[in-house]
């Protein structure tokens, strides 16, 4: 951009500006996926709970709040505790601190049709959460290759915020001129159409170099 002859300051700022907006959105729009994949999908804990499934591309461990922990029967399950605090990174970038290890019987629904793993190990979340989250080592296991999901889903939901569908001030060296030469052309074939005359054959030619 700041190279171009023709483009002024401002039509240089527009466009900077628009590729920084294109940018913001392709990055919401992943967001956007992650939670897309997720949504509606649950997990039975230790074939006594049913809970909201989040799957992480991320995550290289499971992980359960303590909270959802609770809810399930003490005799399912035994806590370990870590020798040193492990920060875990959850959806959406945020930094948690996990300090105890479960292990627990795990049922999810996969294609091929409900799946039981035994002793999915889990790190406990104190910090209060909704959600199981499913890590990716489990997840390839069931054959589940999360991240092409999202990238798919990214990619459909990046349609929507694609240039063609922008009405962008994007300045391009030789635009106008180039603009008034294929108006020209086509006028001359409009004519040549008209006439039915023998050069029209020239003036597709000219339109189709231009």
């Amino acid at each position: 951009m700041s190279d171009c002859p023709t483009a002024t300051n401002e039509q240089k700022d527009a466009a900077r500006t628009s590729l920084r907006e294109r940018s913001t959105d392709r990055v919401a729009s992943k967001r956007a996926a992650v939670s897309q994949v997720g949504e509606g999908l649950t997990a039975i804990l230790t074939e006594s709970l049913e809970v909201s499934l989040c799957v992480d591309s991320d995550s290289d461990t499971s992980i359960i709040p303590y909270d959802l922990l609770q809810e399930l029967p003490s005799t399912a399950y035994s806590i370990t505790k870590l020798k040193s605090p492990v920060k875990v990174r959850v959806v959406g970038g945020a930094k948690l601190i996990a300090k105890n290890q479960v292990s627990l019987d795990v049922q999810v629904r996969a294609a091929a049709g409900p799946v039981k793993i035994r002793g999915v190990k889990c790190l406990v979340l104190e910090e209060s959460e909704d959600q199981f989250i499913l890590g990716k080592d489990v997840l390839s296991s069931l054959g589940i290759d999360v991240s092409t999901m999202i990238e798919q889903l990214a990619a459909s939901t990046c349609q929507y915020f694609d240039a063609d569908d922008l009405n962008l001030p994007v300045a391009e060296v030789g635009a106008d001129s180039e603009e008034g030469i294929l108006v020209k052309l086509a006028e001359l074939r409009k004519e040549a159409e008209k006439e039915d005359r023998e050069d029209i054959g020239l003036c597709e030619d000219l339109y189709t170099c231009v």
